[in-house]
């Protein structure tokens, strides 16, 4: 049996081999009526976690409003605004695609970017053509690409990609990913629609 523990801790998936091959289920945890007094204060630390997570940040954009997030669509947006500085190289996949409410929450911040990534400015060791992007996203996914005038020898990208495929050269302050999706989410760079 395989038992996984979804992200932010909401339920767990459970799997185990069955006679035609595996079986698989979610659930969440269940509702306990009363706790044990040795980790009663674990559940008060986990309760305000809960609490923490689902305080509003701001509202949502009207644009995103009751959809589930097109990340092609947002990591396309904080592109047109990193492009002024250079070309753009990201990951769709450096996303999650969750149901957005009126109200943008801690909690769907971290759902939406669990990974704790940043924006940087990487330099590539030689220059990002057709062969190398078509490379690159067999590596990772569909990518997000704007190129300036030259060629490509310097682009913004996720520091994760910059890290693990580019070589590992980067320079300047890193920018949080989440931050620029927030920035998109709630209207504040001004072209959510």
């Amino acid at each position: 049996m395989v038992v996984k523990g979804p992200e932010l801790g909401a339920g767990y998936a459970q799997a185990e081999p069955g006679d035609h091959g595996w079986t698989a289920r979610t659930a969440p945890f269940p509702d306990a009526v009363s706790i044990p007094l040795p980790v009663a204060g674990l559940a008060d630390r986990l309760n305000a976690l809960r609490d923490r997570l689902n305080q509003p940040i701001s509202p949502v954009a009207v644009p995103f409003r009751g959809t589930a997030l097109d990340r092609h669509r947002v990591l396309t947006l904080i592109a047109r605004h990193l492009r002024n500085t250079g070309a753009v190289l990201l990951n769709e996949t450096s996303l999650r695609s969750v149901p957005l409410g009126a109200a943008l929450r801690v909690g769907d911040l971290l759902a939406i970017e669990p990974f704790g990534n940043h924006l940087v400015r990487a330099h590539l060791a030689d220059a990002a053509d057709d062969a190398f992007l078509d490379t690159l996203t067999s590596l990772v996914g569909p990518l997000i690409v704007h190129r300036g005038r030259d060629r490509m020898r310097c682009a913004w990208t996720t520091r994760y990609l910059a890290d693990t495929f580019l070589g590992g050269r980067w320079n300047g302050p890193p920018l949080p990913l989440a931050q620029a999706v927030q920035e998109v989410l709630t209207g504040r760079t001004g072209d959510a629609a």
